[in-house]
């Protein structure tokens, strides 16, 4: 039995090698698209990666913290897709931490 599992599964690898190379050979990777789906959305809390009950002392350190990580001007000399990156952390923050200051 374990000569026949053996010779099924050498079929199966090279009918899927063919596959795939001649996916590559015509170029059908390159114009392969993946969904890109909404992240759930996450609270202010998760944001700044404290807890639920913590102080403002706390808030206002992990705010601090994070703003420093991912403030725009550290980042760039990285090139403007890293750039942009930052750009939108670091108004993910301000916002939750506008949030929580209420």
């Amino acid at each position: 039995m374990s000569l026949i599992r053996f010779v099924l599964f050498c079929v199966v690898a090279w009918m899927v090698w063919r596959y795939i190379k001649s996916a590559v050979q015509a170029g059908a990777w390159k114009n392969a698209r993946v969904p890109i789906t909404e992240p759930a959305a996450k609270t202010p809390h998760e944001i700044l990666g404290v807890r639920v009950g913590a102080s403002e002392a706390e808030i206002r350190d992990a705010y601090q913290r994070l703003v420093m990580q991912y403030h725009p001007d550290r980042v760039s000399g990285m090139g403007p897709e890293i750039v942009a990156v930052a750009e939108a952390r670091t108004k993910e923050i301000n916002e939750a931490y506008s949030r929580l200051k209420r």
